[in-house]
Parts: structure tokens; C-alpha cells; sequence
């Protein structure tokens, strides 16, 4: 189970870099569902309604639910999240606001208070993944990103290749990125038939391959 759990962390101070902009074509609904690590079920739920923005996730450990909440505004096709939660076991273990008006954030573990300056494409992991589909998957520049207890920069996405893929027993060819190299790899696939939706987020840890592997959407208008 710690293996799941280090997982699902690393996805959250996982970087992706977005900024060129296309017409915000997402439904304003979307259901993904994944099957994780040693098979556990995640789910995903992104909304929007052309001014503002939800995304939830959730992760079944036993014992242990794990849920990450994002949600914020939408200006020019760019998601600008104001606060990420990280709940375990229904309480919240880790936290982020962001001040765009002081260009800073605040956040910490638990009831910790951490500032640090907002930064140019500043944005929690989920929110990043969506803001990629929105930009048909191009990258550019580094990013600030955050897991609630800290706050990171790394280097742009670059893409590798593609992947074929069978989603709601419908085979498709996703686009396939990769960031880093040997055990500071992270890789995720986009769908550019399915508004480019994230199809696989990858992670490798001492030689090992830990996924997220889509294996349903559901859309809506």
C-alpha cells in the first residue's frame, strides 16, 4: 500500500507544461476511470463551465481513501487554480491557495503555513493534466507546481512517440510524452480523438513502473 500511496503523490509534483492556447472545445463534463497499481480502482471527475473549473480525484486504497479536489477560474483557455486539497481518510492532509492579486501561495501540510511567489504557469498536478488536454498536448518553458507540501519546478514534457490503446473496448492511438530520464521519468498519453483527455500518467521508482492506465470515459456536452 505504500507503493500506491507514493504513487499517487508523485503524480501530484508531477510537471507538465502548457501555454499555447486553443478554443476551449472540453465537454463541461467529464468522467475518466483508471485502474491503478496492483489493480485498484481511481476515478476522475473534470467540470467546467467556461468561467471556472472543478476537477476530483479519487483513489480507492483500502482503509484509506484518497481524494484530491482542484478547482479555480478560466481566463484566455488558461486554467488558474485558487485552491488544491489532498484529503486521506476523509481529513485533509495537505493544502494550497493561491493569491494571484500578492502573486503568492499559501500552503503546508495539515495546519502548516507555507508562503512561496507565484510563479508564471503555477498549478497542482490535476489541474496541469487538464490544462494540457486544452493545449492539445504542446509544452513549452518550465512550470511551478505543488502537492501541497511543497512547491516545485521542473523541466517541459517532450513528446516520444505515440501509444495504441483500447478505451470503452475501442482501440485508439494516443499521443505519448515523457518527462525526465531512467528513474526521474514520468510519461503521460493524451487522446487527441477524445479532446485530448489523459489516457496513461506513468512514474518510475528504483527500476519500477507505477500507472495509470484509462480504462472508460464518459461525456458529456
Amino acid at each position: 500500500m505504500k507503493s500506491i500511496q507514493k504513487f499517487c503523490m508523485t503524480l501530484l509534483v508531477s510537471p507538465f507544461i502548457f501555454s499555447v492556447s486553443h478554443a476551449l472545445d472540453l465537454p463541461e463534463t467529464i468522467d475518466l476511470k483508471f485502474t491503478g497499481p496492483y489493480g485498484v480502482p481511481a476515478k476522475m471527475h473534470f467540470s467546467h463551465d467556461h468561467k471556472t473549473f472543478s476537477i476530483v480525484t479519487e483513489v480507492a486504497i483500502p482503509f484509506k481513501n484518497m481524494r484530491f479536489s482542484s478547482k479555480g477560474l478560466i481566463k484566455e483557455n488558461e486554467l488558474l487554480p485558487t485552491e488544491f486539497r489532498d484529503y486521506r481518510g476523509g481529513e485533509r492532509y495537505a493544502y494550497a491557495n493561491y493569491d494571484y492579486g500578492n502573486q503568492t501561495i499559501t500552503y503546508g501540510k495539515r495546519d502548516e503555513v507555507k508562503t512561496a511567489k507565484l510563479l508564471p504557469q503555477s498549478k497542482d498536478f490535476y489541474t496541469l493534466a487538464w490544462q494540457m488536454a486544452i493545449d492539445h498536448g504542446v509544452m513549452e518553458g518550465v512550470i511551478q507546481t505543488t502537492n501541497g507540501k511543497k512547491v516545485y519546478t521542473r523541466t517541459p514534457f517532450v513528446k516520444i512517440g505515440t501509444l495504441d490503446q483500447r478505451i470503452n473496448r475501442v482501440s485508439y492511438q494516443a499521443d505519448h510524452y515523457q518527462n525526465g530520464e531512467g528513474d526521474d521519468r514520468i510519461e503521460v498519453a493524451l487522446l487527441p480523438e477524445k479532446h485530448f483527455i489523459p489516457s496513461l500518467i506513468v512514474y518510475y521508482d528504483k527500476g519500477k513502473r507505477y500507472e495509470l492506465k484509462l480504462n472508460d470515459i464518459d461525456l458529456e456536452p
